[in-house]
């Protein structure tokens, strides 16, 4: 719902007894997150928050106490922080959308290793650090497009995996046989820029590669 709303976040908001979601997505909200969003400890039931596309600036919150919590949806401000490490002990997170913020520090591997998440998405933030090498067996797309990531590819990832987006970043080496298969074989989507060593050519639709080769 498109919205203008500009007040701060009643604190009852976060006192419900029962299971419950948080969205308020297009507010445009120009002042800085309001302080009861990183006061969620009074929240132990949420079970989705979505501020997406807003103008929320400042850190991302520390924690969220919930045990409930399935999907967290910050996209689309303006946060300038690290990723908090408490995010990868989140053990019901299914979906985390943190796109297009200002996102600075190291990915945590833990991020990608939860129990029961199926969608990481930390697109077009300022992240360095090393490539995540291991992966969750019930995740299925990760997009670390645009950041300063760098490493290599991991030598095998999860037959779960439908999307796997890593162009724009700083990654050197070869295409491992594992990817190849799965994008071959028709069930995996990925796209990247990749400096690696030799061609490789596909001619599936499936694949979209894009290859700055170095011979």
């Amino acid at each position: 719902v498109r919205s203008f709303l500009t007040s701060r976040f009643a604190p009852r908001l976060f006192g419900h007894s029962q299971k419950f979601n948080l969205t308020c997505r297009f507010a445009r909200r120009f002042a800085p997150p309001p302080t009861t969003l990183y006061s969620l400890n009074t929240a132990p039931l949420l079970s989705i928050l979505d501020v997406s596309v807003n103008y929320l600036t400042g850190e991302l919150p520390a924690s969220f106490v919930s045990p409930h919590l399935t999907v967290i949806n910050m996209r689309d401000n303006n946060f300038t922080s690290v990723i908090p490490p408490s995010y990868a002990d989140l053990n019901a997170l299914e979906i985390l959308l943190l796109s297009r913020n200002s996102l600075v520090g190291e990915l945590d591997p833990g991020l990608f290793m939860l129990p029961k998440v199926r969608e990481v998405d930390v697109s077009y933030n300022q992240l360095t650090g090393d490539i995540p090498s291991n992966y969750s067996e019930s995740i299925d797309i990760v997009d670390l497009t645009f950041n300063y990531l760098n490493g290599t590819l991991p030598e095998t990832i999860s037959a779960s995996f439908r999307e796997f987006y890593f162009g724009d970043n700083d990654i050197v080496g070869d295409v491992t046989n594992a990817i190849c298969d799965l994008v071959i074989a028709g069930s995996l989507q990925v796209r990247f820029s990749l400096v690696v060593v030799g061609v490789v050519l596909f001619s599936r639709p499936h694949a979209a590669f894009s290859f700055v080769v170095r011979l």
